[in-house]
């Protein structure tokens, strides 16, 4: 459904695939139907930056009137759109937003009008402009902004063809998610420390990603054999917030070559679910925290 310079998604599709240990759409799968929402916008289309993905509320699965608002912000270039969306369910807020830059295929819609930052985007909602300043504003910090990073730790990936779509050579973008989140779970234990975390009734999650970046000259696997392929993955815990209820890390990941594949900056937030609301990070796990990262800038 189109007026011009918005569209309104309806995300189905969703299946048991999609979801995480907590009932919920996994973050990462955001990203999947946020992309096939600008496809149905604007046609064939790659989302080649995402801005900024924040999550707002979870949607869980068979959330009834589930739906993605598009709208055209601006085209960068003649071949590019910077796109700004809203995730819906019901009548409630947003339940998350991203903008991304994405670019379009030799058959995507050119004649597609970009919307006035003056219109408001439902009745009562916030203006474009404002909204996706909000959405810019919001961001993780990167490095050298609040003081030295905490610490760092390196993990290895590997590269599975599986992970790639058919015949060609570079990650999806989910899967570059799905390695980030391997690599940062590490820093709190790995799945055992999740585990853990759940059996003390906390949960830790991903609050927002900014800066989701694939880069063009560090993708291409060519040179890799598969299955084979150990990519490093730099996690850095630049800070953490809130009385260690909220943690901003940047994330690296690169060829054994040096090239950058793709760098991330996220926000993983501890929460209490039977309150709803934050909670502080035990002792004794920011201890173990600090010592599976060592000393920023060793490996």
């Amino acid at each position: 459904m189109s007026d011009g310079a918005r569209h309104v998604f309806v995300a189905t599709q969703l299946g048991i695939k999609d979801i995480d240990a907590y009932g919920h759409i996994w973050y990462g799968n955001y990203m999947k139907f946020f992309a096939r929402a600008v496809c149905a916008f604007l046609g064939p289309a790659t989302v080649r930056r995402v801005e900024h993905l924040k999550y707002k509320k979870s949607i869980a699965w068979g959330a009834a009137d589930s739906r993605i608002e598009s709208y055209l912000v601006a085209r960068p270039t003649s071949t590019t759109a910077l796109v700004y969306q809203r995730w819906c369910v019901g009548d409630s807020d947003d339940n998350a937003l991203c903008l991304c830059l994405v670019e379009l295929g030799p058959h995507a819609a050119s004649d597609v009008p970009v919307m006035e930052g003056s219109t408001r985007l439902d009745r009562k909602g916030p203006k474009l402009a404002m909204a996706v300043k909000n959405l810019q504003t919001g961001a993780v910090k990167p490095p050298g902004e609040g003081g030295p990073p905490i610490g760092r730790l390196v993990a290895r990936r590997t590269i599975f063809a599986d992970m790639l779509p058919s015949g060609a050579r570079h990650l999806q973008l989910v899967d570059v998610m799905d390695l980030f989140e391997q690599s940062r779970s590490e820093v709190v234990g790995g799945q055992p420390g999740l585990k853990a975390f759940l059996a003390a009734g906390l949960t830790l999650v991903v609050g927002q990603i900014d800066e989701l970046v694939l880069a063009d000259a560090g993708a291409e696997l060519d040179e890799l054999a598969l299955g084979d392929a150990q990519l490093r993955c730099e996690v850095t815990l630049l800070r953490e917030t809130v009385g260690r209820r909220c943690f901003e890390f940047e994330q690296r990941l690169s060829k054994p070559s040096g090239a950058e594949v793709a760098k991330v900056r996220v926000l993983m937030c501890c929460v209490d679910p039977a309150k709803g609301e934050l909670s502080a990070v035990p002792d004794s796990y920011w201890a173990q925290w600090n010592a599976t990262l060592g000393e920023f800038g060793t490996d």
